[in-house]
């Protein structure tokens, strides 16, 4: 089953959440850019699938993010940090090559689970 969060009009952000069959992993799949504007919007997701849902595992796909700021590398760990709270593993996945270098270059790809070597996809 799909959710999706529609951005309000100054946003640049749709957040889905894939709660799939097994119940203990769910997918937040993140289109757009995560900056100070609606960053807020992509914590507010990931708690609201921890409090209903309490999974054990919660893998943001980041396929579709071209642009990460401070902000958003903020809310990032902020997610991971709550989400280790209740004992749920947060993984990013299918980084975006935009999103991964500039989570190598901050030195958190493998915090996030992100692999180390060249970036998927990048020239």
């Amino acid at each position: 089953m799909l959710d999706t969060d529609q951005p309000d009009s100054s946003s640049s952000l749709f957040i889905t959440i894939d709660r799939g069959d097994d119940r203990s992993v769910q997918t937040i799949i993140v289109v757009g850019e995560i900056d100070a504007l609606n960053a807020g919007q992509l914590h507010k997701a990931v708690l609201g699938v921890l409090r209903r849902h309490r999974p054990s595992r919660i893998e943001i796909n980041m396929f579709s993010v071209g642009f990460l700021d401070s902000a958003g590398i903020r809310i990032l760990l902020l997610c991971h940090a709550d989400a280790r709270l209740v004992d749920c593993e947060l993984r990013l996945i299918d980084a975006h090559p935009m999103a991964h270098r500039i989570l190598q270059i901050t030195g958190l790809a493998d915090h996030f689970g992100l692999a180390a070597g060249p970036i998927p996809g990048a020239c």
